[in-house]
């Protein structure tokens, strides 16, 4: 622990050379020994000094009582008094210098080091304290809210931010009434409040009102108190911050949040209303699509009927007359016959074309009652026709509640089939149908070369009725192709009682 250092001042140097002993013993530092006023305010200016042990009899300009009055000014170093005087008189001027211990000679160590260390304590915490007010009045001086202590209702002190919001100057406030500096409508909660908060009740400690400035004008502030102790007594202790102009901006926030809520209103039930003719035209665009797919498939049938009955009973007919024909002159060996048997040839080839161009054109009996039947018969046939082996796999017979998804998932079906013989040459097509509770998912997958430029032919008509055939059901249409390996179509389809849509 650093020695604490004592500056002697006495002017007689025996006793100043007796007391250096002394304090030495004591575990002191004497640095200097000073015999006159101005002397000890030299040294304890260019020196740091722990305590200055004056003597009051001086000899000279200055004696120990006005020498201590001016280290207390220019120094601020604590000073304790070692007299042989104890004079009524004498103590009273000392004690106008604020010493910080006073001692009668003779002193013994004891009372020495009592006193020394008592007054150097008590000058460190001054110090500190005095440190800590200096930091708090600059922070409080240079701070942007207003400052402010009210003790019995009136101002004891005010900052300089404090008189710029109210408009009165630091010795205006001092001795008014807090009242008085808030607006009339105001003062009965401010009264209230303050009143509680002095008898200890709870109170917010932050809350808005208006002040009243000198020139009658008022500005929104924001208060944030609490209670402290002034001067040994209660006060009450506030920070004011000026919120005219956050006022301002949240009122213009306010205003503009209102007519942008209107506009939004406004927009809302436009948007609503064009939303609502975009259901009916979307309504009315299914019923459209729903009727223009009906009346495709009564054209088909139609088609289907007259090519059946009429162009295809006409070339049965020439073909067995053909036939005759060319039985008839390959047994006389005449040379046309060879000319009959080709005519033949090309009626049988218009038959197969027929035959493909009717492909899903006749109803089946099957197709709104059986799903399986139906597809059953579906792959039967492209077998029969086309020579293109195709089978139907299904976990066994079940029935579809919607009735009216029944023909669309065999159009999908038939469609896919004749998109494979079209395009893919495939060795086998198999078609799938499962069922698990209301999902129900159909697959038509072949080994054929794939359908080349896919992207492409999806904007063709066949898969597009097949995509507007899925969207009627509420079903997920999916194409994958993998030249060489193939085309995989699938359908999935939840399955539901119209009525209950």
């Amino acid at each position: 622990m650093e020695q604490s250092k004592i500056l002697i001042v006495e002017d007689n140097a025996i006793i100043a050379k007796d007391l250096q002993w002394q304090l030495e013993d004591l575990g002191y530092v004497v640095p200097f020994i000073a015999s006159t006023g101005n002397e000890a305010i030299r040294r304890a200016r260019e020196n740091k000094i722990d305590l200055v042990l004056m003597d009051v009899m001086l000899e000279g300009e200055m004696d120990g009582i006005e020498t201590a009055d001016q280290m207390r000014i220019k120094c601020r170093v604590p000073v304790v008094y070692l007299t042989a005087y104890a004079d009524d008189e004498t103590i009273k001027r000392a004690r106008k210098t604020e010493p910080y211990g006073y001692l009668l000679k003779p002193v013994s160590n004891i009372e020495m080091r009592s006193a020394i260390e008592m007054a150097i304590y008590k000058y460190n915490m001054e110090s500190k304290l005095r440190e800590s007010e200096e930091k708090y009045s600059l922070l409080v001086e240079t701070a942007k809210e207003g400052v402010f202590i009210i003790k019995d209702g009136v101002y004891k002190y005010a900052n300089r931010a404090m008189t710029d919001i109210v408009g009165y100057s630091v010795e205006e406030l001092m001795g008014m009434r807090i009242l008085d500096t808030i607006a009339p409508e105001f003062r009965s909660m401010i009264a209230e409040k303050y009143k509680s908060r002095m008898e200890g009740r709870p109170v917010a400690s932050t809350y808005e009102f208006q002040a009243l400035c000198k020139r009658g004008q008022t500005k929104d502030v924001e208060l944030s108190a609490g209670l402290i102790q002034y001067k040994g007594d209660p006060a009450f202790m506030g920070i004011v911050r000026d919120i005219t102009e956050r006022k301002m901006v949240e009122d213009e926030l306010t205003k503009y949040r209102e007519q942008l809520e209107g506009l939004v209103e406004e927009r809302t039930f436009e948007l609503k209303a064009i939303n609502k003719l975009l259901r009916e035209e979307i309504t009315e665009r299914k019923v459209l699509e729903k009727a223009i797919l009906e009346t495709e498939d009564r054209e088909l049938q139609r088609i289907g009927f007259e090519l059946h009955d009429g162009l295809g009973q006409l070339l049965t007919g020439l073909s067995l007359k053909s036939q005759s024909l060319e039985d008839i002159l390959q047994e006389k060996s005449m040379p046309e016959a060879e000319l009959a048997s080709r005519i033949t040839f090309l009626i049988d080839k218009a038959k197969e074309h027929l035959r493909f161009l009717m492909q899903g054109s006749l109803p089946l009996e099957n197709a709104q009652n059986n799903i399986v039947l139906s597809l059953e018969e579906l792959a039967s046939r492209t077998t029969r026709d086309f020579n293109v082996p195709c089978f139907f796999k299904s976990r066994g017979p079940f029935a579809i509640r919607n009735k009216a998804a029944v023909m669309h998932l065999y159009r999908i079906a038939q469609e896919a089939v004749t998109n494979s013989l079209r395009h893919s040459n495939p060795g086998h097509i198999e078609i799938h149908l499962t069922k698990e509770e209301d999902a129900v998912v159909l697959t038509v997958k072949d080994n054929g070369s794939g359908i080349p430029d896919i992207h492409k032919q999806k904007n063709g008509l066949g898969l597009k009725i097949m995509n507007y055939r899925a969207n009627m059901i509420g079903a997920v249409l999916n194409i994958e192709t993998e030249i060489p390996k193939g085309t995989n179509v699938s359908c999935t389809f939840t399955d539901s009682d119209p009525g209950d849509e």
